[in-house]
């Protein structure tokens, strides 16, 4: 009896082992692989006549501008035969509610702009860009993409988001230098240049005004949004003990 009961165990035994085996691999094995973001790039003309890379991206997911801030990776174009760097609208803030991590960067539609010298040959120009897609986990990302048409599309969206340069009076309390300028409160958006001098930042009734850690004698660039979102730039220049 002992003999024919284990004859009778051993299959079933092997049956439970592959019921046990096929509910552990399944869900691994049909497991969805995650979806990349979808990022389409194109190249075009812009109505004012700049070349303009657009990006426009999927819903949910941001890439990043020129500084990244506390962590991601800055986006990078070139357009051959131009070989200049593109100018960047100014960008949104995201902040990471897990770190508190600030970023800077684009979601839905944003352009990188390219001036066009008037003797260029509109016929020959290639983009390359790479740029980080980040939303819950981030996927680096990459392009290569020929002017798509030679008819103009409007950008003016975000065209009215690229800096305009102004010159602010500047004087410097020490090592703080005190930016006289209208249209506060500001939020500062530092290029890396700045990020990597700056030790605090405040708007002003009367403007703004930057902490400056000690550093080689050369201006910084600031990139400013002001209350009415329109953004500004300048270029700050040397506390006086630095020049």
């Amino acid at each position: 009896m002992v003999t024919g009961a284990s004859k009778l165990e051993k299959p079933l035994a092997s049956l439970l082992v592959c019921l046990f085996l096929a509910v552990a691999v399944t869900p691994l094995s049909m497991a969805k692989t995650p979806k990349d973001p979808q990022v389409d790039v194109r190249l075009v003309f812009d109505v004012v006549g700049d070349l303009a890379l657009v990006f426009d991206i999927e819903p949910g997911w941001h890439i990043y501008w020129h500084n990244p801030g506390d962590s991601g990776m800055a986006t990078t174009a070139t357009v051959h035969p131009l070989h200049q760097p593109p100018r960047f609208p100014g960008p949104e803030r995201f902040v990471e509610p897990d770190t508190g991590f600030v970023t800077y960067g684009y979601s839905g539609r944003t352009a990188l702009f390219f001036p066009v010298p008037e003797a260029a040959d509109a016929t020959g120009f290639q983009a390359e860009a790479r740029w980080l897609a980040c939303k819950q986990r981030c996927v680096s990302q990459s392009a290569k993409v020929r002017l798509s048409s030679p008819d103009p599309v409007d950008l003016s969206a975000i065209r009215g988001r690229l800096p305009e340069r102004i010159e602010p009076a500047v004087s410097y309390r020490r090592s703080t230098a005190v930016v006289v300028l209208g249209g506060g409160p500001f939020q500062l958006f530092p290029p890396v240049a700045l990020e990597e001098r700056l030790a605090g930042s405040r708007s002003t009734p009367a403007g703004l005004e930057l902490d400056l850690l000690p550093g080689a004698a050369t201006s910084l660039p600031v990139v400013l949004q002001r209350s009415d979102s329109r953004f500004v730039a300048f270029d700050l220049p040397s506390p006086p003990n630095e020049e």
